[in-house]
């Protein structure tokens, strides 16, 4: 039997979409901060993967392996607060738009990877990896679970 409270929109029932919304930022957040402390942890690794594409300098391979860690990190924080302190969930669009953009910034390096440099490394969570369907459907994957956090934020 249905509460009286609950609004049913065509096939979602819009009552649970701020969990839905919530468990998809905290999977993100779980899962992102895990990667930020894997690159962290060989950011030398990181950074000599990053240069191994032949895109950017030896300089700037070394910033991007400090960055993209902090960046990732920051993110997993701020999606944990977001989520779990009520006065912070009006953040919440920002974190997830955030997420969207790191997440899609990392589909179109890996697509450019793929099609330009099949069979480099990938340094996604700190090990090489080599770049191929698995490593695109993973940032594609936490795009999309991104995209459903945003969407579903009430």
């Amino acid at each position: 039997m249905r509460d009286a409270n609950v609004q049913v929109d065509g096939l979602i029932d819009w009552s649970v979409a701020g969990d839905i919304s919530r468990a998809a930022a905290l999977t993100l957040a779980a899962a992102t901060g895990a990667v930020a402390v894997g690159k962290a942890r060989q950011r030398w690794v990181f950074a000599a993967t990053i240069y191994s594409w032949h895109i950017f300098t030896l300089r700037q391979a070394r910033s991007i392996s400090l960055f993209v860690p902090a960046i990732e990190l920051a993110l997993a924080v701020a999606l944990v607060i977001v989520v779990t302190i009520p006065f912070a969930q009006r953040g919440a669009p920002y974190a997830y738009g955030a997420a969207v953009a790191l997440f899609l910034a990392f589909v179109g390096t890996q697509a450019y990877l793929v099609l330009r440099r099949p069979g480099a490394s990938c340094g996604c969570v700190g090990r090489t990896t080599t770049v191929g369907k698995r490593s695109f459907a993973n940032a594609l994957s936490f795009a999309g679970l991104a995209v459903v956090a945003l969407l579903f934020h009430v």
